[in-house]
This record gives C-alpha cells, sequence and structure tokens, in this order.
C-alpha cells in the first residue's frame, strides 16, 4: 500500500503551525513517511519549529520522516538556528 505524502504549501507561521502539526501527526499515524514542503512561500521560526516536532514525533513512534528540498527561505531559517543537522535525512 502506497501512502500520499502530505503536502504543505502557502504559508507555515505561528497562525498555521498548530494546525500543520496536527495533519503531520494525522498523516504519520496513516503511514505517511515524507512531507512536501517544495511549496512553501511564507515561512517563519514556527514553520522550523513545526518540522522539528514532526520529526519528534515521528521517532518516537519508531519511524523516520523526510522532506522535500526545503525551500530557500525555510534553509535560510535552518541555517540560522543551526539545525540543518536534525533535518540531515530530509535532503535539505
Amino acid at each position: 500500500m502506497s501512502v500520499t505524502p502530505l503536502t504543505i504549501t502557502g504559508s507555515l507561521t505561528v497562525d498555521e503551525s498548530a494546525a500543520v502539526l496536527r495533519a503531520a501527526k494525522a498523516a504519520m499515524d496513516a503511514g505517511c513517511r515524507h512531507i512536501d514542503v517544495s511549496g512553501l512561500e511564507v515561512v517563519d521560526s514556527s514553520a522550523v519549529a513545526t518540522l522539528l516536532a514532526s520529526r519528534r514525533y515521528a521517532l518516537q513512534n519508531g519511524f523516520d520522516i523526510t522532506f522535500s528540498p526545503l525551500p530557500q527561505a525555510l534553509t535560510g531559517l535552518v541555517g540560522l538556528y543551526e539545525v540543518g543537522g536534525l533535518l540531515s535525512r530530509s535532503g535539505a
């Protein structure tokens, strides 16, 4: 059975982070092991926190999660906070 990746597009800021994390957890519980974030256009530090929380949830539940190549704005924040190593399997 193939599970469709969760796709997150548009904005991932403090306003969307709780809903996106809930969606990510639900998708992972359904078998999703990849989150496509390539369509994110507007991000803030909450986006980084949401990805890290998603990864932590996956690891706590015995599996890994990958993320599509991060868009430039998100790559900048990941570098700023020096958490690229935590998302290194994501293709970032």
